[in-house]
């Protein structure tokens, strides 16, 4: 869980990097979308930790004409209905507010990187909801508890209702972060028990669970929720998708080890069951293991492979992350012209057909920028 979720456009990445260190300085957690791991899926990681936030901060751009950014707004904005989240519209200057939080109220900031009135609201509004009532999220979370404590393992229809509305709810103080964990935790292992590990409402109950964890801090349950994950699941896909999770928890960890195996183990079950997709995910995370051991070759090797393998595919964010990776690599290898080609075609695709998806835009663009000074 974050204390704050940092909302921004692409031109205003810089400032954006600004406004976060700041915030970080003053001792406060901040998530951005810079953050999520290679292989993630986007914009699950997002909003799961827009859901887990406690303040959204906007850095208002001109005009929300990124689809991602939109969609990053809207999620903030439902789940500020009930105080669920408090959400702050910062205007830089000569900036004027934009109708999407038109609600809010603002807080207009000086030119410069100096961002301390921003950190100081921050703070007071963490320190108001510290002495507020349990949100309208604790307080579901509590009566869907109770429903389970009520004992429904002879309604295994209304049981799997419930279970799903739990892994649904979000939010909440952080006061009631551990409670959310606690109930996220006895309904998972209630689910197990009486509807079985591989019944289809615990599964996202069980990811629910991992990425409160991973996002808490407590990386080594996190993972062991999702070894459950794996050995619960039903299906090649599931089998698949557990895997990757798995994997990209186990990177974000270091445990470089153990991610590969279950990079390799996902690449050879996505191959012959016809996932070209999580095919290249995994070769994807396996050319990223490759180059943080400093073995670009490898790590080329890989990533050629995604991109070919992505070349027929009619998904252009997994083209896009392999093309990123593949340019970092070559880069790295002194290949300005290669480089610059893959960054090229992946800000195109980022731009064109991802609708704005800031975060594949902002690493091509960097890459683009970085080759063009080379």
């Amino acid at each position: 869980m974050s204390d704050v979720f940092l909302s921004y456009a692409l031109q205003d990445s810089e400032v954006a990097a600004q406004l976060a260190a700041q915030l970080r300085r003053a001792g406060l957690s901040v998530f951005a979308v810079e953050d999520v791991a290679p292989g993630e899926s986007i914009w699950h990681t997002v909003s799961t930790a827009i859901a887990e936030a406690r303040v959204f901060v906007l850095l208002v751009p001109r005009s929300v004409t990124s689809e991602f950014l939109q969609q990053e707004v809207q999620a903030a904005v439902t789940r500020s209905v009930g105080g669920g989240l408090a959400v702050l519209p910062v205007l830089l200057p000569g900036r004027e507010p934009v109708e999407d939080v038109a609600r809010f109220r603002y807080l207009r900031v000086g030119a410069g990187s100096d961002f301390s009135d921003v950190v100081d609201v921050v703070r007071g509004v963490l320190r108001a909801s510290a002495r507020t009532s349990p949100s309208t999220a604790g307080l579901r979370l509590s009566f869907l508890s109770a429903l389970l404590d009520a004992d429904l393992s002879g309604a295994p229809d209304a049981a799997a209702l419930v279970l799903e509305e739990i892994s649904q709810t979000v939010g909440g103080s952080a006061e009631e972060f551990d409670r959310q964990l606690a109930v996220l935790r006895a309904a998972a292992e209630w689910g197990e028990n009486h509807l079985g590990p591989s019944h289809p409402s615990v599964a996202p109950l069980r990811r629910r669970l991992a990425d409160a964890l991973g996002r808490s801090g407590r990386h080594q349950e996190s993972i062991e929720v999702r070894r459950r994950s794996l050995q619960a699941s039903a299906t090649p896909e599931e089998r698949i998708e557990q895997g990757l999770d798995l994997a990209n928890q186990l990177v974000a960890s270091g445990l470089a080890e153990e991610a590969t195996r279950h990079y390799e183990q996902s690449l050879e079950l996505a191959s012959r069951s016809g996932f070209d997709s999580a095919a290249a995910a995994s070769l994807v995370g396996l050319g990223t293991i490759a180059r943080m051991r400093g073995e670009l070759i490898g790590a080329r090797t890989y990533l050629e492979r995604a991109v070919d393998l992505t070349t027929r595919l009619a998904e252009p964010s997994a083209r896009t992350s392999a093309l990123i990776g593949l340019c970092e690599v070559l880069n790295e290898m002194g290949d300005t012209e290669g480089s610059l080609r893959y960054a090229e075609e992946a800000l195109w695709l980022s731009r064109t057909m991802l609708a704005g998806d800031d975060t594949l835009a902002l690493r091509a663009a960097a890459l683009v920028t970085i080759q063009d000074g080379a």
